[in-house]
């Protein structure tokens, strides 16, 4: 985790950014201003944001405006894509995909690392979400 200006200059030099929300200091604006659009600004590739029905009080409602200031138009900066995390659990793939269409990652861990067989609950994830997919839009 780094700090906005250290994240631009890691832009700079290509490397893929996966701006978490922790480290936005004090910028006091909505959520879904400061996660999808300053990070975008900063050249985030995906935004982490607390997603609803987690760890974390967020309204759905609130992660939806997230998910659509971070893939919608933005003049000549490009997407970033929505990754909602802070209690996810493989149980809710597909609500989450039904939530946040194609276009999001779903940051679950806490879930694949409680389980007895992390590589049966990483791929029952995988084809929850890959299922779920398939007949979601975006």
């Amino acid at each position: 985790l780094v700090g906005l200006p250290t994240m631009l200059a890691l832009v700079r030099f290509g490397v893929p950014i996966l701006a978490h929300p922790a480290f936005s200091g004090t910028v006091k604006a909505p959520l879904d201003v400061v996660t999808g659009q300053i990070f975008r600004l900063y050249g985030a590739d995906a935004v982490i944001f607390a997603g609803h029905g987690g760890r974390f009080s967020v309204s759905v409602e609130a992660c939806r405006a997230v998910a659509a200031r971070a893939l919608g138009p933005m003049g000549p900066v490009r997407p970033a894509l929505p990754t909602p995390a802070g209690g996810m659990t493989r149980e809710r793939a597909a609500e989450l995909v039904g939530v946040y269409g194609r276009r999001a990652m779903l940051l679950v861990g806490g879930s694949l690392l409680d389980a007895d067989d992390i590589t049966a609950a990483t791929r029952a994830l995988v084809d929850a979400a890959e299922a779920a997919t398939a007949d979601a839009e975006g």
